[in-house]
């Protein structure tokens, strides 16, 4: 729907298939498997079975994509689907022998899960309020989903040292952190024209490292070359023989700035003549078509909500709604239900943001009732404040084989403990807490206000979860300047910490998350 699916793909699918039956079949380990799994974005869960990430160019989705997910999950996974981090969707809980099917299906719907994991190029971001906040610089939705049409069609796309990211920032304020990324985009003008700052060789991991400035300005035609040069660097001289050290981060590190560029700008002359992508502009307009009712919500309850996750778009009349979710999950019915009324929006009416929500797009104003009626059923955080939904945890040792920590429990106390405080959420800055389960920063620990990831002590011979304290990300001349380890406190010490440092944030409205820019539509 949104990005074009390869005509490669179904042979693909086929000679995965055939490894996927070696393993149903005893033939092969999980280990073994895992290499032909891994660049089809699936993964073995610690309950033995498996996980399946779905490619969201530029984090959207169409409603009927969308239903047909949630069935899918429903027929072959479990009870709910997961957003994550890089704006893309998972089933969980399938058996070995239903994963050819489900993406057998998926590929029907135009979605793939080829390069949700292994050394392959991952899922392209843009920015959620891409295309409808006023503070923009202009739409890059268009170009990330170019990118992506022309990228997922190269087979060397598949065959990279380790992973490769991309992002694209409408401004600035850069909501999906292009400033940390393999290749980040960031809009900006010249002398009237549309172009990019480019940022390379940043990424989170253990570790993490903030992106170097490749290009203050590029015009707006030339982000493919770009792109695909760098790519085409990593490809042919990042390290095949150290996982640890294969991330393009590595590869500049090891190189030096200067010959990095000496390299890159060898890459670039060699594709300067290469097709650059089409990329159509994506209208963002009220459907014409809507055949439900308007509901009327008047109440003091609506009129929070209304304040909370509902704002204006630069187009008259349109609406945007942040609808939150706990760590990311959706019950598999409530997002049919959602998806249905969706429906009554057209296509372009649905992203997904690295905080792990849904947001909502060219609701008119008219059937906000209609919204609110049906998200206060689906998800009890949009009767609370923004809080706990813009928090970012990853799934932890529940899921995750190399998780260590569970810091969803951490949230859930956290929200409990919150709810039965006098702490006025609502009157808070935008503080971003971000809960890693271990050191590898899924849950971008190193970009939160107040971060946290977790570890194992030692003590009096004992093993014992604790977490490291990371805070104050913030970007300083145009470079972005990673959380510090500031502490590090016992796992059943972590909701206490988080308060209390709330509550110094709400006394003084200094220190934590001040630093930090905020997008606004």
């Amino acid at each position: 729907m949104f990005y074009k699916i390869p005509l490669s793909l179904e042979t693909e699918i086929n000679d995965f298939d055939f490894h996927v039956k070696k393993f149903v079949d005893g033939k092969i380990t999980s280990k073994e498997l895992k290499h032909e799994s891994a660049p089809f974005g699936v993964y073995e869960q610690r309950n033995t079975k498996f996980m399946i990430r779905i490619r969201c160019a530029a984090g959207m989705i169409s409603p009927a994509q969308l239903k047909t997910v949630a069935l899918l999950s429903q027929q072959f996974g479990g009870k709910e689907i997961h957003i994550t981090t890089r704006q893309e969707l998972q089933i969980h809980d399938v058996e070995p022998e239903n994963i050819i099917p489900a993406i057998k299906e998926l590929r029907k719907v135009g979605l793939a899960s080829r390069g949700g994991g292994g050394n392959a190029l991952r899922n392209i971001l843009a920015s959620w309020d891409s295309g409808i906040s006023a503070n923009e610089v202009f739409d890059v939705t268009p170009h990330a989903v170019a990118l992506t049409n022309k990228l997922i069609s190269e087979e060397n796309s598949w065959k990279l040292p380790r992973k490769f990211k991309i992002a694209f920032a409408n401004s600035d304020n850069d909501n999906v952190n292009a400033r940390c990324t393999d290749v980040g985009f960031i809009a900006v003008k010249k002398d009237g024209r549309k172009g990019f700052k480019v940022y390379v060789a940043g990424g989170m991991g253990r570790k993490s490292q903030s992106g170097n400035i490749l290009h203050n300005f590029i015009p707006e035609n030339e982000f493919y070359f770009v792109a695909e040069a760098i790519k085409l660097l990593f490809y042919k001289y990042g390290n095949r023989e150290n996982r640890n050290q294969a991330r393009l981060r590595f590869l500049w590190n090891s190189l030096g700035k200067e010959k990095f560029v000496e390299l890159y700008n060898e890459e670039i002359e060699k594709i300067k003549n290469f097709k650059f992508p089409e990329f159509d502009i994506i209208v963002n307009e009220e459907n014409k078509y809507n055949p439900i009712e308007p509901v009327n919500s008047f109440s003091e309850e609506f009129d929070v909500w209304k304040k909370r996750y509902v704002r204006e778009q630069k187009q008259p009349g349109l609406f945007l709604v942040n609808v939150p979710f706990l760590f990311g999950n959706l019950k598999n019915k409530c997002v049919i239900d959602l998806a249905e009324l969706l429906a009554d929006f057209g296509d372009n009416v649905a992203r997904f943001t690295i905080q792990q929500n849904i947001m909502l797009r060219n609701i008119p104003e008219k059937f906000l009732g209609n919204v609110y009626e049906l998200i206060r059923k689906i998800t009890p955080l949009a009767a609370k404040p923004t809080f706990i939904g813009n928090c970012i945890v990853c799934t932890g040792s529940a899921i995750c084989k190399i998780g260590i920590a569970r810091p969803r429990e951490l949230l859930k106390a956290l929200n409990e403990k919150l709810e039965k405080s006098n702490l006025p959420l609502d009157k808070l800055p935008d503080i971003k807490v971000n809960l890693s389960g271990c050191p590898n920063s899924c849950a971008q620990h190193h970009l939160a206000d107040l971060g946290f990831a977790g570890k194992i002590k030692s003590e009096n011979g004992e093993r014992k979860f604790w977490f490291s304290v990371f805070e104050n990300a913030e970007v300083k001349n145009d470079i972005l300047c990673m959380a510090k380890e500031t502490d590090e406190i016992p796992e059943d010490k972590v909701v206490d910490y988080i308060i209390r440092k709330v509550s110094g944030v709400r006394c003084q409205m200094s220190g934590v998350g001040m630093k930090s820019q905020r997008s606004k539509v």
